[in-house]
């Protein structure tokens, strides 16, 4: 998020190595944070759904649960379920912060 997007191209012409730098085209990014650790699944469900306002078909959402040392500090979220109730997004993507990790839904 925030960067531009792409890759490094090499190529060796001679007997050195020249590079470049290939732009790819992006979409846009937003991430909600939520502190969900100690919440009820369907506090944190509503809480997911609250932000359903912000979606757009071309738009990458990432929603960050965090407050919890473990994974054990979360409700059980059924994720897919929510996928297919929300509004049409180009990718939602869910994430937990469990102490110093992330571990994707």
């Amino acid at each position: 998020m925030d960067e531009e997007k792409g890759f490094v191209q090499g190529e060796v012409l001679h007997d050195r190595v020249e590079t470049r730098f290939v732009t790819l085209p992006s979409w846009e990014m937003e991430i909600v944070e939520i502190e969900a650790a100690g919440l009820s699944a369907a506090e944190t469900e509503r809480a997911i759904q609250s932000q359903f306002w912000r979606f757009s078909e071309d738009l990458v959402i990432r929603f960050n649960l965090t407050g919890g040392a473990s994974q054990k500090d979360y409700p059980q979220v059924d994720f897919d379920r929510l996928r297919l109730e929300m509004p049409p997004v180009l990718e939602c993507q869910f994430a937990i912060r469990a102490g110093k990790r992330w571990i994707a839904k």
